[in-house]
């Protein structure tokens, strides 16, 4: 049985799941599935269960998508009301610079397009690779990717029925 630290698991979940997808962010068609929140086409799951950033990607694979990336404002106010909804605590969503320090890709592979960082963040000096919301206000900040919190999966266009 081969071992791998878990910041190697980390960034070779990352790399599977960036070359697996296109990049494009296109957009889900169709209706969420039962569990699911739909916002502009998207279709979003606040899982509660607290989890290593890795682990909640995996989790977020097996259900049909990746952690969830985010394009707009609108997407991310949309974000943090589920979680407030559901628990006002810090969330994961996909983001991570594993791959090189200072350079921030989303799990899904769609484009990096927007950012909601909390005032000094991202600050990680290469040992905070990954990406939750930041408490009362929700904008983000990075921190180590071994740290446990609820998340967000979001599903990929080819997951939801027409």
């Amino acid at each position: 049985m081969i071992h791998l630290p878990a910041s190697a698991l980390l960034c070779l979940v990352l790399v599977l799941t960036v070359d697996s997808e296109d990049g494009k962010g296109e957009q889900c068609q169709g209706t969420c599935p039962p569990g699911w929140e739909s916002f502009r086409n998207r279709c979003f799951q606040y899982v509660a269960q607290e989890k290593p950033w890795a682990e909640a990607e995996t989790e977020c694979i097996r259900l049909g998508g990746n952690l969830a990336s985010v394009h707009s404002e609108e997407e991310n106010t949309f974000l943090v009301q589920l979680i407030k909804s559901k628990r006002p605590y810090p969330a994961w969503l996909g983001g991570s610079d594993c791959q090189k320090e200072g350079t921030w890709l989303w799990s899904d592979g769609s484009k990096w397009d927007y950012t909601k960082w909390n005032p000094t963040e991202p600050n990680s000096s290469g040992v905070e690779n990954c990406i939750h919301t930041f408490w009362a206000q929700l904008n983000w900040n990075d921190i180590a990717c071994n740290n446990r919190y609820p998340f967000i999966c979001a599903l990929r266009p080819e997951s939801v029925l027409a």
